[in-house]
């Protein structure tokens, strides 16, 4: 018990921030940035040194780099045949990625002690004068409070700094993870894009891009914010570039329902009761977790007010958030209290599949161990084993995407029959298809591409052989 106390204590004078490891990125933007001309001209005339993707080593913090030497967005970091990848590219990246985990941080048991695990395996370590600085800070963080508070709670100081250095060094390793993924999907959109230019697929995407331009919300992103129509234009088409060459890539994928029957029989002890729920959710998205995961959100948010400042934005997600948290709550009290579950979902979710399909925030059969071996939805998992059929969660739920409002709809006491998961087991198994073939694809194209890396950065990614 007084070691929850002393991590919660802890947390909370911390306040769980990156800063110490290189994470607190502020806004390098310059007037250069908005200027096509440019960028251009930054572009060609960067330096780089090649390897193979495959090849690519990590060799310390980009996200550190960027910071200490205060470095512009549009430098580019690295690019694979025309596509690069920018400082202010991956900042975006990594702000979500890392947002998220600092929220699974916060909300995960044993996530922290998983951290300090890996930090071993890695050869990862607080130098000295981080841990100084960390303590300095959870101290001052917690004020002139914090002694009295310690001392109610019988907690050493000693226990509550080592809790800070654990929590630091579960930071900092995330911290790492967060950028090596930060590159990866990157590199992996490159490589779409790339594909896609070199499969002819750039006139459809432009095309689509044309069509757009004439939406209302095309005119409204336009009209209040600052992205200039060549910004909005790129971004644009890259996505449509990546979603192009990927549903290239997947044109081919087929499962018939005989696959599906054969799976079923084949893999029948997991279709058994133990473990096994058939769920429903009604989801409410977090407007900071939307904005975090598509920066261009941000057109949705600012007034047509030039002199918007970031603490404006700010507040207005604040109040997004509450908002929110407030509708989640509603619906959970109406439920509780004998309103269809089903049709609440229907009308309010934020599931866009399920709100169309209304299928009542069906979420069909699910592993009990899937689902909590997944660090965002462990929460869920950890209510699903506390309740009975019929059943409606009496709190929210609250992962990195929103709040959830859950119902268990059953537990199966026997085999679950073909007929009622026919169709989730279906969508199931065509996405893992897709996903191992598009994984597969990748791994290809990482083996025979070359990745331009500009030699700015070539103390922190090098090539291996």
């Amino acid at each position: 018990m007084q070691k929850n106390i002393i991590t919660k204590l802890a947390a909370l004078t911390l306040g769980v921030i990156f800063a110490f490891a290189g994470c607190a990125t502020k806004n390098t933007d310059n007037a250069d940035t908005k200027l096509g001309a440019t960028n251009n001209a930054q572009k060609s005339a960067v330096d780089f040194y090649s390897g193979k993707i495959s090849n690519l080593e990590f060799k310390s913090s980009l996200i550190e780099k960027i910071r200490k030497e205060n470095l512009g967005d549009q430098i580019v970091i690295f690019k694979i045949g025309n596509e690069s990848v920018n400082v202010g590219d991956f900042k975006n990246s990594f702000k979500a990625m890392q947002a998220q985990m600092k929220l699974l941080l916060n909300q995960t048991p044993g996530m922290e002690q998983r951290m300090v695990e890996q930090a071993k395996q890695l050869n990862i370590s607080l130098t000295p004068d981080e841990q100084s600085k960390l303590i300095a800070m959870a101290h001052q963080r917690g004020g002139a409070s914090l002694d009295k508070t310690l001392k109610d709670q019988n907690i050493s100081v000693a226990d509550f700094d080592k809790q800070v250095l654990q929590m630091g060094l579960a930071i900092k390793v995330i911290t790492s993870t967060v950028e090596q993924s930060c590159l990866n999907q990157l590199i992996t959109k490159c490589l779409l894009i790339d594909g896609a230019y070199q499969a002819g697929l750039a006139k459809a995407a432009y095309s689509n891009y044309v069509d757009y331009k004439g939406s209302a919300e095309y005119k409204e992103i336009l009209k209040v914010t600052d992205i200039t129509p060549t910004q909005l234009q790129e971004q644009i088409i890259k996505e449509g570039l990546a979603e192009a060459m990927q549903d290239r890539i997947l044109s081919d994928v087929r499962i018939s329902n005989k696959d599906v029957f054969d799976f079923y029989v084949q893999e029948k002890d997991r279709f058994k009761s133990e473990g096994l729920v058939h769920w429903a959710q009604i989801f409410f998205a977090s407007p900071k977790a939307e904005l975090k995961r598509n920066p261009s959100m941000i057109a949705y948010i600012k007034t047509a007010d030039p002199k918007m400042t970031d603490a404006d934005i700010a507040k207005r997600l604040e109040d997004g958030e509450v908002i929110q948290r407030k509708k989640a709550l509603y619906d959970l009290r109406k439920a509780l209290t004998g309103s269809d579950f089903a049709k609440l979902a229907n009308e309010d979710t934020d599931d866009r599949e399920a709100k169309q399909a209304k299928s009542g925030g069906d979420m069909g059969y699910m592993s009990q161990s899937e689902l909590e071996s997944n660090e965002v939805f462990a929460p869920i998992s950890k209510a699903l084993k506390a309740m009975q059929p019929n059943q409606i969660y009496p709190q929210l739920i609250e992962t990195p995407y929103g709040w959830h409002v859950i119902k268990l709809i059953n537990r199966p006491k026997d085999v679950v029959p073909f007929s009622e998961i026919k169709d989730g087991l279906k969508a199931s198994l065509i996405a893992k298809s897709k996903e191992a073939i598009i994984k597969q694809w990748i791994a290809k194209q990482q083996e025979v591409k070359s990745l331009d890396v500009a030699k700015e950065f070539s103390d922190c990614l090098s090539f291996s052989g």
